[in-house]
């Protein structure tokens, strides 16, 4: 009498699209790129702090490439993008696809002009081009895989489904 009836168990909990694997280590890299995003920005603001006006031979990173403040806020939105993703939210994929695709377009473009000037020394490539490597990676998963785009159409579609996952 107290046991939950089979048959009528399927009826009562809406059916979600399963999440793909891939997405699930998409949202964990959004996630540890924000972290990395912030250490990255709390290391450069500490040398800002020790940087002395008065001394010459002192570094600033600050004002080399100001578009370091630029670090918090984008590191916020990939985390958003990293929780969209993980509750297989439409907007999510389209704003990663949008961002991906501008960073690699941005980069290919100006790759010529800005390559000795953003990537001067080795351990700069071999810490930027697999952040590169990866946005690529993601952007043709994104648009190419085929069980992707049918978990994210089935969810937009899904009349059942409930606003909270």
């Amino acid at each position: 009498m107290n046991e939950p009836d089979e048959a009528n168990s399927d009826a009562i909990e809406p059916t979600r699209p399963a999440r793909p694997f891939v997405l699930t280590l998409v949202a964990i890299y959004q996630c540890v790129f924000a972290v990395l995003a912030l250490l990255y920005f709390r290391q450069m603001w500490l040398l800002h702090l020790a940087h002395d006006p008065a001394s010459l031979t002192t570094w600033d990173p600050f004002i080399e490439n100001p578009f370091l403040f630029f670090l918090p806020p984008f590191a916020v939105f990939s985390i958003a993008m990293g929780w969209g993703i993980w509750r297989l939210q439409v907007w999510a994929r389209h704003a990663l696809i949008v961002t991906c695709g501008a960073a690699l377009w941005t980069w290919f473009r100006n790759a010529g002009r800005y390559h000795s000037l953003i990537l001067k020394t080795a351990e700069d490539r071999h810490t930027f081009i697999p952040f590169l490597v990866i946005d690529a990676v993601i952007l043709l998963i994104l648009i190419l895989y085929p069980e992707i785009g049918k978990t994210f159409s089935d969810r937009q579609h899904d009349p059942s489904r409930s606003p909270l996952p």
